[in-house]
């Protein structure tokens, strides 16, 4: 077996994704596998995933941006992985939001969230949401454009949102409506979250 022990010479980099597999997919996986006849299964990071699906994509950058509860990922792709970066401002910061300033529970303020998400609210209301949303809106694209300027600061390809803060219409109007971002032809897409491709 190669071994790089003793070796030496310029720096060697490594770029590793690595994500848990929650025990219960696993389980309805492996069942799936004996109800169907799949040759094979493949588990890989989600992005990757995205990537095969996302083929007709052409090769001037796609940035991933998964809004999760507690933190936003951003991933940077050109004809490979360029950047992995985090930081934390998730879905969750959304809610906080609501929840402090209507003094209302955080169940509550989730089903706030996603009716204002959905637009099912009446306007005085949405304008309401929107105004107790901004300053969280603010901070996050500022944390956003922050690391593509850093990161990607060349980037003109597309931009897909996906993870449950991506719910939220103002998170892509910012990033539409940027004026650091919008000069470089940024495209949002909301994709879903999960992607589960058999062959059969």
């Amino acid at each position: 077996m190669p071994t790089i022990l003793g070796m030496k010479g310029e720096d060697l980099v490594f770029k590793v994704l690595i994500i848990f597999l929650r025990k219960d997919w696993s389980f309805n996986l492996n069942i799936l596998r004996k109800i169907l006849p799949i040759g094979e299964i493949e588990i890989c990071h989600e992005v990757e995933g995205l990537i095969r699906y996302f083929q007709e994509l052409k090769d001037s950058g796609k940035i991933f941006v998964d809004i999760g509860q507690k933190n936003t990922a951003i991933f940077g792709f050109k004809e490979t992985l360029e950047f992995i970066e985090e930081f934390q401002i998730g879905g969750g910061e959304f809610t906080n939001s609501l929840k402090e300033d209507l003094g209302i529970s955080e169940r509550e303020a989730e089903v706030l969230k996603e009716k204002f998400s959905q637009k099912k609210l009446s306007v005085g209301v949405q304008r309401k949401i929107e105004g107790i949303l901004k300053k969280t809106l603010e901070n996050w694209l500022e944390s956003f454009e922050g690391i593509i300027k850093e990161r990607f600061p060349s980037f003109a390809g597309e931009i897909l949102l996906f993870g449950g803060g991506s719910l939220l219409p103002q998170i892509e109007n910012s990033i539409q409506n940027s004026k650091i971002l919008k000069i470089k032809g940024f495209e949002v897409r909301a994709i879903p979250l999960f992607l589960l491709t058999l062959t059969i």
